[in-house]
């Protein structure tokens, strides 16, 4: 573990199971973004977004992310 990381967990990786309508891939979205922004920690790594049903679903999740 870096000095900076000393009596915290990272999370590395994280998966959520969901129903529809319950606000949690706009949260999820949302944090992803400000992970990103939020200083250079994240510089050079990657996020991955599983959609189930279609890759329409996906690709209105990534013009969501970007639009933000």
């Amino acid at each position: 573990m870096k000095p900076d990381h000393i009596g915290r967990r990272r999370i590395r990786h994280l998966a959520i199971l969901k129903a529809t309508n319950l606000g949690v891939t706009e949260l999820m979205l949302r944090i992803m973004v400000w992970l990103c922004v939020r200083d250079d920690s994240l510089s050079g790594s990657s996020m991955v977004v599983l959609v189930g049903p279609t890759i329409s679903l996906a690709v209105g999740l990534m013009r969501r992310l970007k639009s933000f």
